[in-house]
């Protein structure tokens, strides 16, 4: 009887070490996949923002004037930043523009990239969105350089 109980006592240990490795590993891996996601969101930040042209631009609305890089503080439209970028491939050689309007955006949870294929889109041009991040609480974005931040681009 004694030896048997000690060797369902290792038994019950080893379960409870099995299960406490693979919760670990789950978590490891979570937080993985988290780790990699917002890598790849502030890759593709970053990658449009070395593009930026300096290019003014209007949306189809012409709701706002046009401007060359526009950076907002929390909106009720959910739009953070909007600016005109270069470099958009184009290999298949289509009639469009090398140039691309780019616009981020928070909302449910969720960064979003949306794109036009021209510059100053009309009211036909479809709108390519991307959620780059979901699961989010909030976003801030800050404008400036050195010690100079704030919430809003000031042109």
């Amino acid at each position: 009887l004694v030896a048997l109980f000690v060797i369902a006592l290792m038994a019950s240990a080893g379960a409870v070490m099995t299960n406490q490795t693979l919760r670990g590993a789950r978590v490891l891996e979570d937080r993985g996949a988290a780790s990699g996601e917002l890598a790849a969101a502030l890759n593709i930040i970053s990658s449009d923002l070395a593009a930026y042209t300096g290019r003014k631009s209007q949306d189809a609305a012409q709701s706002e004037p046009a401007a060359a890089f526009a950076g907002y503080p929390r909106r009720a439209d959910g739009r953070l930043m909007v600016f005109v970028r270069n470099g958009w491939s184009n290999p298949l050689e289509t009639a469009r523009s090398d140039l691309q309007r780019v616009e981020y955006r928070f909302e449910g949870g969720a960064l979003i990239r949306r794109s036009w294929q021209a510059p100053d889109p009309g009211a036909a041009t479809p709108a390519i969105e991307e959620i780059l991040l979901s699961g989010l609480e909030g976003v801030e974005a800050g404008y400036g350089r050195s010690e100079t931040w704030r919430s809003e681009w000031m042109s």
